[in-house]
């Protein structure tokens, strides 16, 4: 998890492409108030495992398949020091990466973005 000077920007310039292009949000339940954009592949294990993890806690979240959307994958270039790395989590500015997935830090990371 980061939450450094470039990844506020870019997270920020993520927010307002996701309100341009209008894309739709919900996957899970809504027991968290925090929005969550989540850049997938399809192909991705550890993206499947991500989503996995946050359906079966009841936690909304928003995808976004960075392969059929461009502007998503240069948004995560810039949120990962120029990696194209998934799944990348957005929770509101807070950057929570995903890759090389392990569910215990994933939810440390997510409890400190406020996300659990």
């Amino acid at each position: 998890m980061r939450n450094e000077a470039g990844a506020d920007a870019a997270a920020l310039e993520c927010q307002d492409i996701c309100e341009t292009l209008h894309w739709p949000g919900g996957k899970g339940g809504n027991t968290v108030e925090k929005k969550i954009v989540v850049y997938t592949t399809p192909w991705c294990g550890d993206c499947k495992a991500a989503k996995r993890f946050l359906e079966e806690r009841g936690i909304s979240y928003e995808e976004v398949d960075i392969e059929r959307t461009p502007e998503a994958a240069e948004i995560v270039r810039k949120l990962n020091d120029g990696m194209r790395k998934v799944p990348t989590l957005d929770v509101e500015g807070t950057i929570v990466s995903g890759d090389k997935f392990d569910a215990a830090r994933f939810e440390k990371d997510l409890r400190a973005a406020g996300a659990l």
